[in-house]
């Protein structure tokens, strides 16, 4: 690849367009904030261009995390409201996706049950939206896994807008 370079030949990353046919429902079910133009922007692209634009940014991330300097970019992008409050089709699958994870900790009824009781006024990590979404996405000590590698952004959103439907005002 490059004259007098210790790295092995890998000749068909140079030659190899990069396939960005799944890139947005990938990037959408990570919770990264693509946008559609960005990623036909790689279409031009080959395998070696992305991985060496990956290992600069990793690069350069470590540095900052070496520095101290790095905020925490998952818990920086969480909102402070839910985008699906008040959508009925969203707190209509909210509910389904409740009952399919949530249920068999926190009760049918989420009333309770191995997991506390997620229609009382108070939570121990705070009740805001952000509150919630942090908690069920990373999880907490003492049993609440994490579900955001699970599940992802959007159905953990829609579960706090069924929960919201639910919930003591």
């Amino acid at each position: 690849m490059f004259p007098k370079s210790n790295m092995p030949a890998y000749a068909w990353l140079a030659e190899r367009k990069l396939d960005t046919t799944y890139t947005e429902r990938k990037m959408k079910t990570l919770g990264f904030p693509y946008k559609t133009e960005e990623i036909k922007a790689l279409e031009s692209k080959t395998e070696l261009d992305v991985l060496v634009a990956y290992l600069q940014k990793l690069g350069r991330d470590l540095k900052e995390i070496e520095k101290g300097s790095v905020v925490k970019v998952a818990e920086a992008a969480v909102p402070e409201k839910n985008p699906f409050e008040g959508n009925a089709d969203a707190i209509k699958e909210g509910k389904k996706i409740f009952e399919t994870n949530c249920a068999v900790c926190h009760g049918k009824d989420a009333k309770g049950g191995i997991g506390p009781n997620l229609l009382r006024k108070d939570f121990k990590y705070g009740r805001s939206d952000s509150d919630l979404y942090t908690s069920i996405s990373k999880g907490r000590p003492g049993g609440m896994p994490d579900w955001e590698p699970k599940i992802g952004r959007d159905r953990i959103w829609k579960v706090i807008a069924y929960l919201r439907t639910i919930q003591e005002k």
